[in-house]
C-alpha cells in the first residue's frame, strides 16, 4: 500500500526531472565512493533499451524527491537503474515505496523479472533490495568481473487489481 503523500509518474528516461535526479545521484556517488575504489556504476541505457524512469513527488508541493529507472535486457527481464532518494526523504520508508513503484512500472511494461546492481559500499541500498525480496544473483553485463559490484534479482509476479 502506498502512502497518500506521494505521487509516482513514469516518464521517458531523458525527462528533465529524471535527468536532474540522476545528476544528483551521480554527485553523491562521487562523494561517497572510497578514494581507492575502482567502482563503476555503468553507463546509462541507450534508447534501444526502452528505458523509463519513475519519479516520486510530494503530493502537496509536487517537489521531486526521488526516482528510479529500468531498461530492457530481454523480453522478460529489466534492469533497475539509478534508484535514488533525496537525502531529506531518507529514513521515512519512502525508498521502499519508490522501489515498489518502479517494480510496478516494470511489471506494467511486461517484464516478469528485475535485476539490479549495487556497490559493496552501498549498504543501505543493498539492505533495501534484500528487504524487498531481491536475492543475490550472478553478475550480468556489464558487471561480470566487477569485484565491487553485487547483483540482485527478483521475479515480478503478476498482481490482480
Amino acid at each position: 500500500m502506498r502512502s497518500s503523500h506521494l505521487i509516482f509518474h513514469t516518464v521517458p528516461w531523458d525527462h528533465p526531472v529524471a535527468h536532474a535526479l540522476r545528476l544528483a545521484q551521480h554527485r553523491e556517488l562521487e562523494r561517497i565512493t572510497p578514494p581507492d575504489s575502482r567502482y563503476d556504476a555503468g553507463t546509462d541505457p541507450s534508447p534501444t533499451d526502452d528505458p523509463r524512469y519513475v519519479i516520486a513527488q510530494q503530493r502537496t508541493t509536487l517537489d521531486a524527491i526521488g526516482g528510479g529507472g529500468f531498461r530492457r535486457i530481454d523480453p522478460a527481464t529489466a534492469e533497475l537503474k539509478r534508484l535514488y532518494l533525496m537525502p531529506m526523504s531518507r529514513g521515512s520508508g519512502v525508498s521502499a515505496e519508490l522501489l515498489t513503484a518502479v517494480e510496478d512500472a516494470a511489471r506494467e511494461a511486461g517484464f516478469t523479472r528485475l535485476v539490479t546492481e549495487a556497490a559493496v559500499f552501498q549498504d543501505a541500498g543493498r539492505r533495501l533490495y534484500l528487504r524487498a525480496g531481491f536475492t543475490e544473483a550472478p553478475a550480468f553485463e556489464p558487471y561480470v568481473g566487477a569485484v565491487e559490484s553485487v547483483c540482485y534479482a527478483k521475479d515480478l509476479p503478476t498482481v490482480d487489481r
